[in-house]
């Protein structure tokens, strides 16, 4: 179906549109790109600034694969692979960053184009470690047929040679999973790239909000969302801790009047009516350095909300190294006394509980990220709380989701 001109950035603002509509996450962020046709692309691509899509794969793609696609192509964006390139090769960059994305993409419940990329084994991994797991670069003869480079504008191309093999080569390379391609940012002044990450740090935040928090997100998605996420202030993670609680507690509450505290921000804890939740535990990884006043922000902001919601039998703490090295219950005004110094498992503090038959409550996890020694999922829900950012850890965790703590938060 041919049609008129102009009619591929409409179909593609309909497209927006409807995005946010059904994802406000996705929709606020590909609110910021201009969008423009390019008849010499494969199909669609961005580079931070620009959503640019070509008419003829277009008139290929149902509505909802369109939004699909386009949820793609923003999450790109909101995971920064217009940035981090490097000097790696550009088709299999692409390769690898959409093994990354699409699996977020569908748990998101979007459809996508016939010919994506998936392979579970790379679900959990960063965008570098799978492009390190693909096969070796491409022939060098199909790299020298490329027409363009992939972070060129395909506008920039001439009109009379857009169909040409070259160009038909180029476009397999750029976009080898045919969802659509992620190019370079285009100003490569040191400056402008690290504008543009602090820029796409703010719009997350912005996004994020607009979609009613990370509790409101698909939990992978959100574990990864919080990994990019600037640093964060202080009500960032206390936010996020006290939706944790919020919904560990939504099973066995009675819900009478809420908590005004976190209202604001759209966080309702509830007041205590009959049952009680099962009891909170943090766990404490102790096997490196512990950052003492950041355990003592995260121990005090957990004893003030348990406190608010009628439970006053203290936070009992594991500090757990290959191990349960010791434990203690906190009450308002303790400090915590971190033991341990050994090898480093995520699973000794989940065995404690399972003996115990205590799996009912919620853990809050304290640690720096580096291990990768996880117990099965258990019964209890799980806050990560990452004393620094860790991307990589957020992309393999198994279960539960992380938030990091700024270093403003203890500053």
């Amino acid at each position: 179906m041919n049609r008129e001109p102009g009619s591929a950035v409409e179909r593609l603002a309909r497209a927006r549109v409807e995005l946010l509509m059904r994802a406000p996450f996705f929709g606020v962020l590909a609110l910021r790109l201009r969008l423009a046709e390019d008849s010499a692309c494969a199909g669609l691509w961005t580079d931070g600034k620009t959503l640019a899509v070509n008419p003829d794969r277009l008139n290929r793609l149902s509505d909802d694969e369109l939004v699909g696609a386009v949820a793609h192509e923003v999450l790109h964006l909101a995971l920064a692979h217009h940035l981090r390139r490097g000097g790696r090769e550009a088709s299999r960059w692409n390769a690898a960053t959409d093994y990354a994305v699409n699996p977020l993409v569908q748990e998101a419940g979007f459809r996508l184009p016939t010919g994506r990329l998936f392979n579970a084994s790379y679900a959990r991994m960063a965008a570098e470690d799978i492009y390190e797991s693909l096969p070796g670069a491409e022939p060098e003869q199909s790299r020298q047929g490329r027409g363009k480079r992939p972070d060129e504008p395909g506008d920039d191309v001439p009109k009379d040679t857009a169909h040409d093999q070259a160009a038909v080569l180029a476009d397999q390379e750029a976009d080898p999973g045919g969802v659509g391609e992620v190019r370079d940012f285009p100003d490569r002044d040191e400056a402008a790239r690290e504008a543009e990450q602090r820029l796409w740090g703010l719009a997350l935040r912005e996004a994020m909000h607009a979609a009613g928090g990370l509790a409101r997100m698909p939990e992978r998605l959100a574990r990864v969302i919080a990994a990019r996420l600037p640093g964060g202030g202080r009500i960032d993670w206390r936010q996020e801790l006290a939706r944790f609680l919020e919904e560990s507690a939504r099973t066995d509450y009675l819900w009478t009047m809420p908590n005004r505290r976190y209202l604001p921000s759209g966080v309702v804890l509830p007041g205590l009516s009959g049952r009680r939740m099962g009891r909170l535990t943090a766990m404490v990884d102790t096997s490196g350095s512990v950052d003492r006043q950041a355990l003592s922000a995260l121990v005090a902001e957990c004893l003030e909300l348990l406190g608010e919601a009628g439970q006053e039998h203290g936070l009992r703490v594991l500090y757990v190294d290959a191990a349960v090295a010791g434990s203690e219950v906190l009450f308002p005004g303790d400090v915590p006394h971190p033991t341990g110094g050994g090898g480093t498992s995520y699973r000794p503090g989940f065995e404690w509980l399972r003996e115990r038959g205590e799996e009912d409550g919620a853990v809050v996890y304290f640690t720096d990220g580096e291990c990768a020694d996880f117990p099965p999922p258990p019964p209890s829900p799980v806050l990560w709380v990452l004393a620094g950012d860790n991307p990589r850890f957020a992309h393999s965790l198994p279960f539960g989701r992380a938030v990091a703590l700024g270093e403003d938060v203890i500053g």
